[in-house]
């Protein structure tokens, strides 16, 4: 009958453990290095986008984004009350982009493939983030869905008095023929952030 060394194996376990968690940690850590850079670019994009320096812009900015044909801006349009909105979403994004430190692994013949996931924003956190002022949904998606009310809204820097925004109402009766051009906003910035990964 043959003896077996609890003590000799347990040491070699936790060898071999330490050698795996040691290797774990190498992949995550260069994974993770190539996700900050992409996550710095996501939220430089974001900062920088058309859409979002013109709400930041408030009441006096001009429409770049050409969302409203040049007429007006989208902070009184949309019927912001005070404030920058575009913070919260900011905020949303650096906090809720996340890379998951435990990867999934799977077996390819001798090889091991590595699969880390990404966790985005859901449409719960935008509707916190991001709320429309005097309607439901979200604004960021919105953006890019439409918004409907650009042939009844009026601009002007002096009706700030009665206007909630600072410079935007809306008439009763439609007052020129306007249609509000969607804009790809939050998509296809995650779209660019999904691509180009360098490792």
């Amino acid at each position: 009958m043959g003896y077996i060394n609890k003590s000799i194996i347990r040491k070699k376990a936790l060898r071999g453990l330490g050698r795996k968690n040691t290797a774990n940690n190498k992949i995550y850590q260069k994974i993770n290095v190539a996700f900050q850079r992409k996550k710095n670019q996501l939220i430089n994009d974001f900062e920088n986008h058309p859409v979002t320096q013109e709400i930041r812009g408030g009441p006096s900015s001009a429409n770049i984004s050409g969302t409203l044909g040049g007429y007006g801006n989208l902070y009184t349009f949309i019927g912001f009350d005070g404030g920058d909105p575009t913070s919260a979403v900011s905020a949303a994004l650096r906090s809720g982009v996340r890379l998951v430190r435990r990867p999934i692994k799977r077996r390819r013949g001798k090889s091991v493939l590595y699969t880390f996931k990404i966790l985005y924003p859901d449409a719960t956190d935008m509707r916190s983030a991001a709320p429309m002022p005097w309607e439901t949904g979200n604004w960021v998606d919105r953006i890019e869905r439409g918004i409907s009310g650009l042939g009844h809204y009026i601009y002007s820097r002096y009706i700030s008095s009665v206007s909630r925004s600072g410079g935007g109402i809306q008439a009763k009766g439609k007052i020129r023929s306007a249609t509000y051009s969607r804009m790809s906003y939050l998509s296809a910035i995650f779209a660019t952030f999904r691509k180009g990964w360098r490792l």
